[in-house]
């Protein structure tokens, strides 16, 4: 089978630098030349080391063959473009078809068995997708783990920074696979089936002050049955003075 190299492309895809988890500093040492490296990281080459296997059984779906969502992802990246489909003939629990629609491609997924096939739409009904100022990326536990290196400075601004020092007189500024958190509105999302309707949470999340947060919060809670968690100090509290006023 011959591949047409004239309309195949293969997009260049970065991966975060690595560091020591214990002295937070750059494992490799770059030949003695940090002062040239790429702020964010490496394009990844053909061997992939950072990214490992599940591990955890609360990831893992009931399929021996399940493939970490953002191995698929850097696939994804590297070989389609935005509007693309992506084509699973064995699908699974839904994998590949999340990573496709967390990154703005279209998929089609076919499995014989009829379990993969339920449990995949149920997973897919709760797949946003991930993009940072116009820029799809693939994240997982909170950081960054792949962008096309012709995305890196749409994603630059919102990425936490550092500063490496190269010698005694000259530093380089890093960026982290952290987001930056710059509003944080202390407001989060109901789960699933609690009886809040999306679009109303949708309102929320557009209120342009704190005064008109709080109101949204309380109309929130008229409409659902939905209230929010108290601390359980709150609870101990409240059992205290009843049990006071009792005693009185």
């Amino acid at each position: 089978m011959e591949i047409d190299t004239d309309t195949t492309a293969i997009f260049g895809v970065t991966s975060s630098h690595r560091y020591c988890r214990e002295c937070n500093t750059l494992l490799k040492d770059y030949g003695g030349k940090k002062h040239l490296i790429h702020p964010f990281g490496t394009l990844v080459s053909d061997v992939w080391t950072d990214i490992h296997r599940i591990r955890h059984s609360k990831r893992r779906d009931e399929h021996p063959c399940q493939l970490p969502v953002h191995l698929l992802e850097r696939l994804i990246l590297m070989t389609t473009d935005v509007g693309d489909t992506v084509l699973d003939p064995f699908i699974g629990t839904g994998t590949f078809a999340i990573a496709a629609k967390r990154l703005g491609r279209k998929y089609i997924g076919i499995d014989i068995d009829d379990k993969y096939v339920a449990i995949s739409r149920e997973k897919l009904e709760d797949i946003s997708p991930t993009q940072i100022n116009g820029a799809f990326i693939s994240i997982f536990l909170g950081k960054i783990v792949t962008v096309r290196d012709s995305d890196y400075e749409k994603v630059k601004p919102f990425l936490k920074t550092r500063d490496l020092k190269i010698n005694s007189g000259k530093s380089k500024q890093l960026t982290l696979p952290n987001i930056a958190k710059k509003v944080e509105t202390g407001v989060c999302k109901p789960s699933i089936g609690s009886g809040v309707d999306d679009n109303l949470f949708k309102e929320i999340l557009r209120a342009r002050s704190k005064q008109e947060l709080i109101q949204q919060v309380r109309l929130l809670e008229k409409r659902s049955s939905y209230t929010p968690k108290e601390p359980p100090n709150t609870i101990q509290k409240r059992s205290k003075k009843s049990s006071d006023a009792k005693k009185t």
